[in-house]
């Protein structure tokens, strides 16, 4: 090796080094926003987006990966009609164990332990809350409950948030059958 190179990789090493501040210290920016770029909050103004905003709204027609949308999502009744329950039948212990474990969580608070609609909240709540006992909901076919469960109705809001997996909120219909049934 030259003089010549072992003198150049020494320069080389030596400003290398010196971009770094030690230990526990910042590096030394050589050119600035090259380590972090700028950064902005949610609702904060960024003069160099369109209308200021710099919370960018995703391009109109994509969907997130992932992502698939609910084909019913304010028709309960054509809902009840084409949904069809994967879990249908499948009244094994683990099935409804899960089924009145999402129950408890989700539902039992209103609809009560029984599904009589005696829940703990009864007494605050402003209107009666339905029996899930009752012919009309007994007569709801299976894809009715699930789109309740979803995007909710009425005063009731969605669960869809509280019970993410699609097999939950269908172990849970199976377990308001099964209980509807004794």
């Amino acid at each position: 090796m030259s003089v010549k190179n072992s003198f150049m990789m020494l320069v080389v090493g030596g400003l290398l080094a010196s971009c770094n501040g030690g230990p526990n210290k910042p590096n030394i920016e050589l050119i600035n926003d090259m380590m972090k770029g700028p950064d902005y909050k949610a609702q904060q103004y960024d003069e160099h987006q369109p209308h200021g905003r710099s919370n960018r709204v995703p391009p109109e027609g994509t969907v997130p990966q992932g992502f698939e949308p609910y084909a019913y999502p304010n028709d309960p009744v054509a809902a009840g009609k084409n949904l069809k329950n994967p879990l249908a039948g499948k009244n094994d212990p683990e099935t409804l164990a899960r089924g009145k474990k999402y129950y408890s969580i989700a539902c039992q608070v209103c609809h009560g332990e029984k599904l009589d609609g005696k829940g703990t909240v009864t007494s605050k709540y402003p209107l009666p809350i339905p029996s899930l006992l009752s012919d009309t909901v007994r007569n709801h076919p299976d894809g009715r409950v699930f789109h309740i469960i979803t995007k909710g109705q009425g005063l009731m809001g969605s669960y869809s948030r509280q019970i993410t997996n699609l097999d939950d909120r269908w172990a849970v219909v199976n377990y308001i059958r099964s209980i509807q049934r004794q």
